[in-house]
């Protein structure tokens, strides 16, 4: 009886956080660094979804919203079907940022969009 409510007590929080959260296509993400987050040096992550996130690409930014701008573009390198390694994030002041990714369709087009903000 232990194991099973140890089990299933498991499964219920596996994504308890969902940093990112895409509920039209039923996907929850997860962001575990690697490295930082920290300014003026490269930030990594590990980006782990619920499930695949297949048929949609995926893309993944930084914005500073109370500034008005980005950073430069990330790397991503996919280890498997539910992960994303993303690496290159430069953070290049102190302050709120938001990482926010995006769900694409075959043509690029954004069809949903999360985001979640950091304090460095």
């Amino acid at each position: 009886m232990k194991f099973l409510f140890a089990l299933l007590f498991t499964i219920s929080t596996a994504h308890a956080t969902c940093e990112l959260s895409f509920p039209q296509a039923n996907l929850c993400a997860d962001l575990i660094w690697t490295q930082g987050p920290v300014v003026n040096q490269a930030s990594a992550l590990q980006l782990k979804f619920d499930r695949a996130f297949a048929p949609y690409k995926f893309k993944i930014d930084v914005w500073m919203t109370s500034m008005g701008h980005g950073s430069r573009p990330v790397v991503m390198r996919s280890v498997n079907d539910v992960t994303l390694d993303v690496s290159q994030i430069w953070f290049t002041m102190r302050g709120p940022w938001l990482v926010r990714g995006f769900l694409l369709n075959d043509a690029g087009a954004v069809v949903e969009k999360s985001e979640t903000e950091i304090r460095l």
